[in-house]
């Protein structure tokens, strides 16, 4: 894992302009799909755990995002990382799989995320 700075309200923005690109569909799929009812409980038949489904929540809008969001998305990484682009885009390779798994692994997105995702389903939008 990375030791990544502190969260933000311009994260907030920085991920809502990465998911702005996903065609609606394809984000309300997403929600839809990770979502159980009116919170983020995994179904009683499942052995997965909430934090398990909040984490691949994250992981597959940063997948979904990836085409049309790349430069945001790396420029967002080396923010977190506290570098410039050209400094984060130096790093090991490893540092683009180490950023994702802190990201997913850290609780503040895993609040963020679920919260959000309860929020679009209380608002209707992922119906």
């Amino acid at each position: 894992m990375r030791t990544l700075r502190p969260y933000t309200v311009k994260d907030v923005r920085t991920i809502v302009g990465i998911m702005s690109g996903l065609a609606k569909s394809n984000l309300k799929s997403i929600l839809t799909a990770n979502a159980s009812g009116g919170d983020a409980a995994p179904p009683p038949d499942s052995a997965e755990s909430t934090e398990e489904r909040i984490g691949k929540l994250i992981f597959e809008i940063l997948a979904e995002c990836w085409d049309h969001s790349e430069e945001a998305i790396f420029a967002w990484f080396a923010s977190l990382n506290e570098m410039t682009v050209e400094q984060f885009n130096n790093e090991d390779p490893n540092a683009v799989l180490d950023t994702i798994e802190t990201i997913v692994e850290r609780k503040e997105s895993r609040d963020f995320f679920y919260r959000a995702s309860a929020l679009f389903r209380k608002i209707g939008f992922s119906e």
